[in-house]
């Protein structure tokens, strides 16, 4: 289920929300928009995917690229709507995101292979 978490450690409060670990969000059946992305980037990279965390103004969703069709390069999916939706409705929502905020260069596609790289990795 979809949680509003406006609780947040950052000195920013416009721009923050407090993120939960992908454990909390399990136990507690609900998530804020970054923490849904980040239990279903675990759980891709977990199976040998290549996800991205997609951020665009006020929202994250999850991406990954596709191997199975390389002329298509990227999925994504909006996982707020988990539990309200299909999975197939909750991909259109995802590609229709994708488009329009890359077509208005609002679009940061943050490889999570690349954060281990950079040395970031789980807490758990």
């Amino acid at each position: 289920t979809y949680i509003n978490s406006p609780v947040s450690f950052s000195s920013n409060k416009e721009a923050s929300q407090r993120i939960k670990l992908p454990s909390e969000s399990i136990s507690l059946a609900s998530a804020n928009c970054i923490d849904g992305v980040l239990l279903f980037a675990s759980a891709m990279e977990n199976i040998g995917m290549n996800p991205y965390i997609a951020i665009v103004p006020g929202h994250a969703f999850i991406c990954w690229d596709v191997a199975t069709n390389p002329e298509m390069g990227i999925d994504c999916f909006e996982t707020t709507m988990v539990g309200s939706s299909t999975y197939e409705q909750a991909n259109a929502a995802g590609r229709l995101e994708y488009t329009e905020y890359k077509s208005k260069g609002e679009l940061t596609l943050l490889p999570v292979k690349l954060t281990r790289q950079l040395g970031i990795i789980p807490m758990e």
